[in-house]
């Protein structure tokens, strides 16, 4: 599984990830090891700064099938519209609070995508947890998840003792 994470349709050979982070931030190494790691391609979009169309004619060109957004370039790519990202079958989102809305209306408009959001401080390179959404998204705001394989999560108090099951707590 790319980097550990439980992807429901998997992730190997014959998968093609987009590579467009910054090799200096731990999203890059997502974006090239997990594909590598699993018998998938890397996909190398040209230099520099491009918009949202030049993001999906990069999908379209390299058929990618993986990708990874910014949570916010994600909730642009919903109000803009997603035809561009259909191809996919894993789209993971990351990096701040996921909009319910822009997740409803992404699992509306691609249905056969698998869609996961993902948390984790850059401490832990890239992902401690994630959700793997689907309809009907449970009452509240969206949910970071499960931990992901290696990894435990606690939630505790000021005294760094655990907190009853659905209380608040600090996320260790």
């Amino acid at each position: 599984h790319a980097h550990g994470i439980a992807l429901h349709h998997g992730f190997g050979p014959g998968d093609v990830f987009l590579q467009m982070a910054l090799l200096s931030f731990d999203a890059s190494t997502l974006e090239l090891w997990g594909p590598l790691a699993n018998g998938g391609c890397v996909a190398l979009p040209p230099p520099g700064r491009f918009a949202l169309g030049d993001l999906y004619e990069q999908v379209e060109r390299h058929g990618v099938t993986a990708l990874f957004l910014t949570t916010g370039l994600f909730h642009v790519a919903v109000e803009e519209g997603l035809a561009g990202l259909a191809g996919l079958r894993h789209l993971l989102v990351g990096g701040d609070v996921m909009s319910r809305s822009h997740l409803e209306r992404a699992l509306a408009a691609l249905p056969e995508v698998e869609l996961v959001n993902c948390y984790g401080p850059t401490e832990n390179t890239v992902f401690t947890s994630t959700y793997r959404a689907s309809h009907p998204l449970a009452e509240g705001a969206v949910t970071i998840g499960r931990p992901i394989s290696t990894v435990r999560a606690y939630v505790l108090d000021s005294t760094l003792a655990p907190v009853p099951m659905g209380s608040a707590g600090e996320l260790y």
